[in-house]
C-alpha cells in the first residue's frame, strides 16, 4: 500500500473480494483495517505456527558472545528492517560478534560499511541447517525493524534458544511479550543495556515458551475451521 494509486486500488479490490481475511498478528489485523479498508467482520487473526526444532540446544553460558539478525539485505530494507541500526550497534559493542544472515542484493549501496566493520559478518544466503548452527551458538537475536507484519525470524531464533530483543514497533512487542525485551525504537543504548543485564538464561525455557505461544497445531486447526465453515 505504498505503491502507485492504481496498485493500491487493485490490492484493496482483492481484499474486498475475499470472503475472509486471516492476518497473522493483531498488528497486521489493524493494518488490514486501516490500509486495505476491510470490514473487521470478515477479518479473523490467526497467529503463525511453528514446529519443534530437533537440534540439541547449547546452554546459554556456553554460547559465543554473538548477536544475530536475519533478513534479505536491500537498499529498501536497509532502514525498514533496521540493518543500519544493527551495524551501528556492532560499532558500539566491539567486544561482541554480530552476524547478519540473509541474501544480499547485488546493488546494495552500503555494503562497504558492513564489510569494514571488524566484528560484523554478513553470511549471505545460508541453508536451514547452517542457520540453525549459527543461532545455536548465539546468545541474542535482535530485530531493529521499523515495521514487521509478524517477524517469524524472531520465533525461529527463539526456538534455537536465542533471547529476542526488539523495537517497540508494529507486531514485534506482541510476538515477544512474555519472554523477550522490547525497547524504544532508535535507542541502541537500551538494546545494549538489555544485552548486558542478561547474564544467564534457560535456553530450553525460551524454546518451550515460543512453542507453546505459537504452536503449528493451533494454526492448522484454526485455518481448517475458518476455511470449512
Amino acid at each position: 500500500f505504498q505503491n502507485s494509486d492504481f496498485k493500491i486500488f487493485l490490492r484493496r479490490f482483492m481484499f474486498k473480494a475475499a470472503d475472509k481475511i486471516l492476518p497473522f498478528s493483531n498488528s497486521a489485523k489493524s493494518e488490514v483495517k486501516n490500509n486495505a479498508l476491510v470490514d473487521p467482520v470478515k477479518t479473523e487473526m490467526i497467529y503463525c505456527g511453528f514446529r519443534p526444532k530437533i537440534s540439541e540446544l547449547v546452554p546459554f553460558n556456553e554460547r559465543k558472545k554473538q548477536i544475530v539478525t536475519i533478513g534479505g539485505v536491500t537498499n529498501e530494507t536497509y532502514l525498514r528492517k533496521g540493518y543500519k541500526y544493527f551495524l551501528e550497534l556492532a560499532e558500539q559493542m566491539p567486544d561482541w560478534d554480530f552476524v547478519l544472515v540473509g541474501r544480499i542484493a547485488g546493488d546494495f549501496e552500503n555494503l562497504k560499511d558492513f564489510e569494514t566493520c571488524p566484528n560484523l559478518l554478513m553470511t549471505g544466503f545460508v541453508s536451514d541447517e547452517r542457520l540453525d548452527e549459527i543461532l545455536n551458538e548465539s546468545k541474542f537475536y535482535v530485530q531493529l525493524s521499523h515495521h514487521e507484519g509478524f517477524g517469524a525470524s524472531i520465533v525461529d531464533a527463539a526456538l534455537m534458544g536465542c533471547y529476542p530483543i526488539v523495537y517497540d514497533c508494529y507486531s514485534m512487542p506482541e510476538v515477544v511479550e512474555g519472554f523477550g525485551s522490547v525497547v524504544e525504537a532508535g535507542s541502541l543504548k537500551a538494546v545494549e543495556g538489555e544485552i548486558q543485564k542478561c547474564k544467564d538464561l534457560d535456553v530450553k525455557a525460551i524454546r518451550d515458551f515460543y512453542l507453546k505461544k505459537f504452536p503449528m497445531t493451533a494454526r492448522s486447526a484454526r485455518l481448517e475451521r475458518e476455511i470449512n465453515c
